[in-house]
């Protein structure tokens, strides 16, 4: 979903660098970056805010197997 918001002209995306190759169900952000759309990277949250924009955040969770 907040990929697919970054093809409004009127929305910055915001990603960490490490979220920027993460694939979505249409590609990466880099990907839609490429094509032209305005995502940036951040380094921080307040990075997003001094662009004026709020972050879309995910979360990874990560788990092991039992031993």
């Amino acid at each position: 979903m907040g990929l697919s918001m970054s093809r409004d002209p009127n929305v910055i995306f915001t990603a960490f660098g490490d979220m920027m190759r993460v694939p979505g169900a249409k590609g990466t952000p880099l990907e839609h970056k490429a094509r032209g759309l305005d995502i940036r990277i951040v380094y921080s949250p307040s990075d997003a805010l001094k662009l004026g924009v709020a972050e879309f955040i995910d979360e990874f969770h990560c788990s092991l197997p039992p031993p």
